[in-house]
């Protein structure tokens, strides 16, 4: 006969997830189970040994088949694009690079017109002292073994005037237009190997030098153009990642960042302060842009679903075997360094957690509620030894507690109890 048990108290109050309020519900063929909902220690001891037998447990077996078909249709729900995506990891590398490298190039026609506009109206004129300038590489040529960009900046400041070199070598400071200082600062960025930390230290440094000694100076179209310029280094220059995604490595035309690596550098591998600077780009870079954006964030969901699913093992339907520990331990770790909330927003990501939580809910029970030597499913083996062979030669206590499994096996009481736990909640 049926028996109600009360919950486990140690499982009672065991938090579940919404699972009827995911992208794709789980319910119907998919719902949780009584036992899954409820964490009860008994009932879900009842479903899992059930779940062994041949026959009487098939239900049980497809509607966790069911589920595991439902948690892959819900990591495609949540790539819910309305344009089409990137999947290839080279394909998604160049829209990427792509977007951020045409809207570094429409930033540098603004600027490069600011400064044009700044020139005609004669306000690049005015000559400015470059004493900071002067005092600042005289501080850093013990470095310049070290950093050679330093000693490249220091001739060209010679020669242009911005330094003069006394009859002791030592650097005095000189004077120079404007016009001349920006060409200076021209220079520094394109010595200045902006993805090498030392080297874009120092050349931040050095512009900052020039700055003090320009600070002021010019009209406002000037200090309009200086803004924009500013304004480019902190999106492109100052961001290490920005940086990689649109440079070459030295002396070649090899990218910084190789296309099929875009991916794992951005969303994977780099700091979430790097990654949402590289968000802001792609989303102001117009709909290719935002196309981009989505594909990264697409390619997060592919990347969690991938780690969540086995490559070989699959069930009876044919679903690769879904693994609760690996998606919580991706989806915690994407949440730890603040990827999660960045890329899909509270309420995805809470999404992807309570995923998460129900795959544990589903597919976990507390220790002891399975029976991991088998016994039910090994007495259904010996009934159907029993009726091939008979009863002749077996041990009298034996005998007796195999017709007292196959009793239970037999009665129409445990069908019951499994459609009760397969029905949805009242």
């Amino acid at each position: 006969s049926h028996t109600t048990h009360a919950p486990h108290p140690h499982t009672a109050n065991s938090r579940c997830p919404d699972a009827a309020g995911m992208p794709v519900p789980f319910e119907g063929r998919t719902g949780l189970t009584a036992g899954q909902r409820t964490r009860d220690f008994t009932q879900l001891q009842f479903e899992k040994e059930s779940a062994k037998l041949a026959d009487i447990g098939e239900p049980l077996r497809e509607r966790v088949q069911a589920q595991t078909a439902n948690f892959i249709a819900n990591f495609d729900a949540l790539i819910d694009l309305p344009q089409p995506i990137a999947r290839e990891s080279r394909e998604i590398g160049r829209v990427v690079t792509d977007a951020v490298a045409n809207r570094a190039e429409v930033k540098r026609r603004e600027i490069r017109k600011a400064y044009a506009d700044a020139r005609s109206a004669g306000e690049m004129q005015e000559p400015v002292q470059m004493a900071p300038l002067a005092q600042g590489l005289v501080g850093m040529s013990s470095m310049e073994g070290i950093v050679p960009m330093i000693s490249a900046v220091r001739r060209e400041a010679t020669r242009l005037g911005a330094v003069v070199p006394d009859e002791a070598g030592n650097l005095r400071p000189g004077s120079m237009s404007v016009n001349d200082a920006e060409t200076l600062r021209q220079f520094v960025n394109q010595a200045t190997d902006w993805t090498d930390r030392r080297e874009a230290t120092f050349g931040r440094q050095i512009n900052s030098l020039i700055d003090q000694a320009t600070e002021g100076a010019g009209g406002e179209l000037y200090r309009n153009a200086r803004r924009l310029r500013a304004q480019f280094a902190d999106e492109f220059e100052n961001v290490g990642l920005t940086a990689r995604l649109i440079g070459t490595k030295r002396g070649t035309s090899e990218r910084q960042i190789a296309l099929e690596d875009v991916f794992d550098k951005v969303v994977m591998v780099s700091p979430v302060e790097e990654m949402n600077k590289v968000r802001g780009t792609l989303l102001r870079a117009g709909p290719e842009g935002r196309q981009a954006w989505a594909d990264l964030k697409a390619a997060g969901i592919d990347h969690i679903k991938r780690r969540a699913l086995s490559a070989s093992e699959r069930d009876a339907a044919g679903n690769p075997l879904l693994s609760p520990a690996q998606l919580q331990r991706t989806v915690q770790g994407m949440d730890r360094d603040g990827k999660l909330e960045a890329l899909y927003g509270k309420q995805q990501a809470q999404t992807l957690r309570d995923l998460a939580e129900l795959s544990s809910v589903i597919y976990t029970a507390p220790p002891g509620a399975i029976n991991t030597s088998n016994t039910a499913s090994a007495l259904q083996v010996a009934l159907d030894s029993l009726v091939t062979f008979g009863m002749t030669g077996v041990p009298a206590p034996v005998a007796t507690t195999l017709q007292q499994a196959g009793k239970y096996l037999r009665n129409r009481s445990v069908k019951k109890r499994i459609d009760e736990a397969l029905a949805p909640p009242k």
